[in-house]
């Protein structure tokens, strides 16, 4: 979040007032986008097809029910929610095809198409929020669209670095956005392989090299992005291949479609009113397929374990392999079996690495205290909450150890690990003798002179967790500081752990 620009949170209750507004040119583009989605409203369509409707076209997945969302992450075709190069690409060519006549006027009329087209895609891009990978698109569909008004067809691969390079100049910290990185490596990945299954015609007829066509692209990005999909998300739709060879063609229709029912909305209404219904049955049916195809959840392989140096490595397999592909030699035939070997040896140790340390950890969590103890296989969680086991932080962790056996215990006022005896300081502690703690852990904001304290029981740390208030957390790190004691805070400095 740091490497995004996004250093605090705030959480705001319903008790604010609201004293102005600031009429910058994201608010204007703002407004314009409420009033787009806002004129779907005499369609009446179910909150999941508006929804839907506003992420396919407008960018916008905030409002998308969980349900839905899964269904299409485990469906393997979530990319189709994210407005990218698929959506430009459409509108790209429709635009082409709908002001080609403006070439009769020759040279005024190829600047007349290039201008509009530019301000088309451009507009688009403001509605749609100017996310990376909408950003990537209309920067590459600008270089090609201008190629083509000087009469040159611009080489594929520098119109995606020309782009990506603008794009880091302008915005550094896109390269840490997952979605700039799964965008770029996904289309650089058909590009990349489209020389060799371009080769691969399935049928005379037309109709069947388009399904066998986008089955072989889906495979292109699926292998582009699959050591960086399991790094991120740590899970692989086995049914993929099924999903997109149906969902592609079918969102492109509805995304064309609905882009010519948000013109009628405003221009002819009974029109509107008429090709929304197919709209609206088109995304139904699309919903109720994904839904289908995620609902069998054997064929989507969970909670996979993937470290950066597995990703990296598996990178090595996939980039040796293709070349191995182009051109099949000894010597590349051993460079892929050695990658191969070593991206074993690499799973082979993280996972004995993983599985063969202990370690205590205190995490960062709001609502309730959280403490595991990890031994091995295994990992105890001690919480003031009776369900902490399947909370997201304890899954994740267990998951990035190679999915450890969890149990969960009560959380005592004292626990002991290492030799480090730590006395847990709630609203409800007493002391009745002295027991001298290593280690201090404040929760639930307790009542305390924390100097008093720190006198009497003597320890070598203080550990602040997410349950105690703000206000109290500057205190005691006034008073660690006054006291030389080393202080933190989880809100600051994250989990603690013990190794």
């Amino acid at each position: 979040m740091q490497k995004q620009g996004v250093l605090h949170q705030v959480k705001l209750n319903n008790n604010y007032i609201q004293t102005g507004t600031v009429y910058t040119f994201n608010y204007y583009v703002g407004s314009l986008r409420e009033k787009l989605i806002n004129s779907f409203s005499i369609h009446n369509y179910s909150p999941q097809i508006q929804n839907t409707l506003n992420a396919l076209l407008l960018g916008q997945r905030q409002d998308l029910d969980s349900e839905t969302n899964s269904a299409y992450r485990d469906a393997g075709v979530l990319h189709i929610l994210a407005i990218s190069g698929l959506h430009f690409a459409l509108l790209f060519y429709v635009l082409i095809y709908l002001l080609k006549p403006l070439n009769r006027l020759k040279q005024k009329g190829k600047l007349i198409r290039l201008v509009a087209v530019l301000s088309l895609l451009w507009g688009f891009a403001f509605v749609t929020g100017l996310s990376a990978s909408v950003v990537r698109s209309v920067v590459m569909f600008s270089f090609i669209c201008f190629g083509q008004y000087i009469n040159r067809d611009t080489n594929i691969y520098n119109s995606l670095f020309v782009s990506m390079l603008l794009l880091l100049v302008a915005e550094p910290d896109f390269l840490f956005d997952a979605g700039f990185q799964l965008s770029y490596l996904a289309v650089f990945a058909i590009v990349w392989f489209q020389p060799f299954y371009s080769k691969l015609k399935a049928s005379k007829y037309r109709a069947v090299n388009y399904f066998s066509d986008t089955t072989l692209v889906s495979i292109a990005a699926q292998v582009g992005v699959l050591p960086l999909s399991l790094y991120y998300f740590n899970r692989f739709p086995l049914l993929f291949l099924v999903a997109n060879s149906i969902v592609i063609p079918l969102s492109s229709i509805v995304l064309l479609l609905g882009l010519f029912v948000l013109a009628l909305n405003f221009i002819w209404t009974d029109a509107a009113l008429l090709f929304g219904k197919l709209l609206g049955f088109l995304v139904q049916v699309m919903n109720n397929f994904i839904a289908w195809i995620a609902s069998f959840e054997s064929f989507v392989i969970k909670d996979i374990p993937f470290t950066l140096l597995l990703t990296i490595s598996l990178y090595i397999v996939i980039i040796l392999s293709a070349l191995w592909i182009y051109k099949k030699n000894y010597i590349r035939t051993i460079s892929v079996l050695i990658s191969v070997v070593l991206f074993q040896c690499i799973y082979i140790y993280s996972s004995w690495q993983a599985k063969n340390s202990n370690e205590l950890v205190v995490f960062h969590k709001y609502k309730s205290s959280i403490i595991t103890i990890k031994d091995h296989k295994k990992m105890t969680v001690m919480s003031t909450d009776s369900i902490a086991a399947q909370d997201y932080n304890v899954s994740s962790y267990s998951k990035a150890n190679f999915n450890l056996v969890i149990k969960s215990a009560p959380l005592k006022n004292v626990v002991w690990y290492k030799n480090n005896k730590i006395l847990i300081v709630d609203e409800n502690i007493a002391f009745k003798e002295r027991i001298n703690p290593d280690i201090l852990l404040l929760i639930n904001s307790p009542k305390v002179n924390l100097e008093r304290l720190i006198d009497e029981l003597h320890p070598s740390k203080i550990i602040a967790d997410g349950t105690n208030y703000q206000s109290s957390i500057r205190q005691w790190k006034a008073t660690c500081l006054k006291t030389k004691i080393p202080f933190h805070a989880t809100a600051e400095k994250g989990f603690y752990s013990i190794r």
